[in-house]
């Protein structure tokens, strides 16, 4: 049971990260040619803070995998990080800062990744037949 707490706490620590860093980058000037001085600082510092806190949201959680590796076997562990994908899609049609639209395919298909999560994670019980 630790080990899926800590699965848990790094899936939507690392969600967190992207949202924020998604978000932070939402305001940043799309130029290739960016001056980083004092002024640029002051005038960007809502998504320079969003980008620095997504930064540290992604190194708790890279912790969390750590000790969730250790409770939990791999075969386990790792499709936990797909929910990731499904809370990140989640978060982004709902929240009108990123402008995402729904649609029935994008969302059949985070449909099926939490079905092939669930399948890997939580197998049947039953006996395998053997021929």
């Amino acid at each position: 049971m630790k080990g899926y707490l800590y699965g848990l706490s790094s899936v939507l620590l690392a969600s967190f990260a992207q949202l924020l860093l998604k978000w932070g980058m939402i305001d940043l000037p799309k130029t290739e040619t960016i001056e980083i001085n004092l002024s640029f600082v002051i005038a960007h510092m809502h998504s320079l803070m969003a980008i620095i806190l997504g930064l540290l949201a992604y190194m708790i959680s890279m912790l969390s995998w750590f000790f969730t590796l250790r409770y939990l076997p791999l075969h386990q562990a790792y499709p936990l990080i797909s929910m990731s994908y499904a809370l990140v899609y989640l978060a982004a049609v709902s929240l009108p800062c990123f402008n995402e639209t729904a649609t029935i395919l994008k969302t059949l298909g985070v449909s099926l990744v939490l079905l092939g999560i669930w399948i890997v994670v939580f197998p049947s019980k039953h006996k395998k037949i053997t021929h």
